[in-house]
């Protein structure tokens, strides 16, 4: 691994985002200081109307974009920017632990591939762990073909660490919110051939609030229409769109467990 280019790439895409940005970026700058890994930051504005340059200094770089293009595009963006051997993708209104990096970077030292952790989600005054203990257990049970059958287990590409060239860029698609989900898939189909580690510390915090964007977000036309071009790259996992189907159209048996998750998660 070069010198020049062993670090950590973060990119944030930005939409009317004033209320937490500056927590943001002061819990990365924080955690990456402490752990002193070379990093850089990039913010990618999708709001043509507001200017953000203010948030521009020292390892802070802002890309606005011309036009409004969706979270995806931004993402892209930044990832063809970046200038370090690892990416992190975070969302403005999230945040992380001082020893998120520090942790991270002792898998980072060893080359692993991916590096995905546990979260926490923050709501009001509350902050409570998702993931139960048994997660690190049946973590290694992951496959592309279960993510497929019964959904997303992960909350937000804040959640990973990981190499450039171990990963595909998201997928812009007209119907946004099931991007990252193929981040993940894409990781989990090739887990044979890629370091994949689980870190149990909960260093990730995930902010729920009313403007989240996953509020508005079409998982489900999103998701159909990201597996169209997800099997351009990856014709492999053609063979199981069935399971995707399924989970949308006929297991009603999931669409119970699917609302019980949603009544005891909402406490």
């Amino acid at each position: 691994m070069s010198s020049n280019t062993s670090g950590v790439s973060i990119v944030i895409p930005y939409y009317k985002g004033q209320k937490y940005i500056n927590d943001t970026i002061s819990s990365i700058e924080k955690s990456a200081k402490k752990s002193n890994l070379k990093y850089e930051i990039i913010i990618v504005n999708d709001n043509p109307k507001e200017k953000v340059n203010y948030l521009q200094k020292n390892n802070v770089e802002v890309i606005n974009n011309p036009v409004n293009r969706g979270v995806s595009f931004s993402r892209n963006i930044g990832r063809k920017k970046s200038k370090f051997d690892y990416l992190y993708f975070i969302d403005q209104d999230d945040y992380i632990d001082e020893f998120f990096f520090t942790e991270a970077k002792s898998y980072i030292d060893k080359h692993y591939d991916v590096i995905v952790f546990n979260y926490l989600e923050e709501q009001r005054t509350k902050t409570k762990q998702i993931y139960n203990s048994l997660f690190k257990y049946y973590f290694n049970r992951i496959n592309s073909r279960k993510l497929l059958k019964y959904g997303n287990l992960f909350k937000s590409p804040g959640q990973v660490i990981f190499r450039k060239d171990s990963s595909i860029p998201f997928m812009e698609t007209e119907t946004m919110g099931a991007d990252d989900f193929y981040l993940f898939l894409d990781f989990f189909l090739r887990k044979s051939e890629l370091k994949i580690t689980y870190i149990h510390e909960p260093l990730f915090i995930y902010r729920k609030h009313l403007d989240n964007y996953t509020k508005v977000a079409n998982f489900k036309e999103s998701s159909l229409e990201c597996f169209q071009q997800y099997k351009k790259i990856r014709p492999e996992i053609a063979q199981y769109e069935y399971l995707l189907i399924d989970r949308y159209y006929n297991s009603k048996f999931l669409k119970v467990c699917n609302r019980m998750r949603t009544f005891i998660f909402s406490f």
